[in-house]
């Protein structure tokens, strides 16, 4: 509660790496890395919804983007064709009923990149790429974000990622509250002023491998 998210970076000894074994989703008509700048009125149109981005909060113009759990049913986001309406029982709560946004009532956190404009272009328009990798970059949100809930379970998107890949990555991140100092948790070899946290690197590879064990 009441943790702001700062930044997502990569330094020296710690790398900012998302990755995928195909390639990312960008959707080419309306898509953008920044999910803030991507219109509202045009999210019910194709696979905007399914684009790639980095974020703060947001996930389209005035909205936050949630758990579908934590969303309700009022301005439902339905497609003018059939996308998104399939009704797959893997994918919990169809997206027709709750689409895990909802109307911001204040200005959205907006983020911010810091060294890596050109590297995040791997999440724009219709570039393909497989791969983001920094050792000096970051995007974050100046002052800090918090979630709708920020005094209480505090959820924050950061990012949305499409891919029909294994979706791999490592973060690192700078997150704390107002008026004390920041603090840095890493995927990795944490140093004496950061905390390690395992849930920052993650493979959909090995969590595949660990289910398909589960059942033998």
């Amino acid at each position: 509660p009441e943790y702001r998210f700062y930044a997502c970076y990569g330094k020296a000894g710690h790398e900012l790496k998302i990755e995928t074994t195909t390639s990312f989703f960008n959707n080419e008509d309306i898509g953008n890395k920044n999910p803030n700048v991507i219109p509202r009125h045009t999210l019910n149109r194709n696979s905007v919804m399914l684009d790639s981005w980095l974020s703060a909060g947001g996930a389209g113009e005035g909205f936050y983007g949630v758990l579908k759990t934590d969303d309700d049913t009022i301005e439902t986001i339905i497609h003018d064709k059939l996308f998104l309406r399939n009704k797959d029982k893997r994918a919990g709560i169809p997206v027709s009923v709750r689409d895990g946004l909802l109307p911001a009532s204040e200005t959205l956190p907006f983020p911010v990149f810091f060294g890596i404009d050109q590297l995040s272009n791997v999440f724009y328009n219709q570039t393909i790429g497989s791969s983001f990798s920094t050792f000096d970059g970051a995007w974050g949100c100046l002052g800090g974000a918090v979630g709708r809930d920020s005094l209480g379970v505090n959820r924050l998107l950061i990012a949305q990622f499409t891919t029909t890949g294994d979706l791999s990555f490592e973060l690192n991140l700078q997150i704390g509250k107002r008026n004390y100092a920041p603090e840095y948790y890493v995927a990795d070899k944490p140093l004496a002023d950061e905390f390690m946290l395992s849930c920052l690197k993650y493979s959909s590879k090995k969590q595949s491998l660990v289910k398909i064990k589960k059942r033998k």
